[in-house]
């Protein structure tokens, strides 16, 4: 038994930088959409009013949104997939 338990615990070493930087990767990606969308947006607006200045977006405001993004995804990743690895999987089957 405590074999099994070492061998999981060294799998759980193993994933979790890969887990870590598919959440960061995930989460970047969706940022960054976001922050293109965002500045379509402002830039459709900002054509549309006359007299209106062009959209301009700020390179501090783009990382902080990136950084934002970065860090509740993997905040938010990371910690239900740890819980995840902590558990029975058959105790948890058998609850679904």
């Amino acid at each position: 038994m405590a074999e099994k338990q070492l061998l999981l615990t060294a799998v759980n070493i193993i994933a979790a930088p890969r887990e870590a930087l598919e959440t960061l990767v995930l989460c970047l990606l969706g940022g960054l959409v976001g922050v293109i969308i965002g500045y379509g947006i402002g830039a459709v607006a900002a054509s549309l009013i006359p007299g209106f200045p062009p959209a301009h977006t700020p390179l501090w405001a783009v990382t902080l949104a990136l950084g934002f993004s970065a860090v509740v995804g993997v905040v938010f990743g990371i910690l239900p997939a740890a819980k995840a690895a902590n558990l029975d999987p058959i105790a948890s089957l058998r609850y679904e």
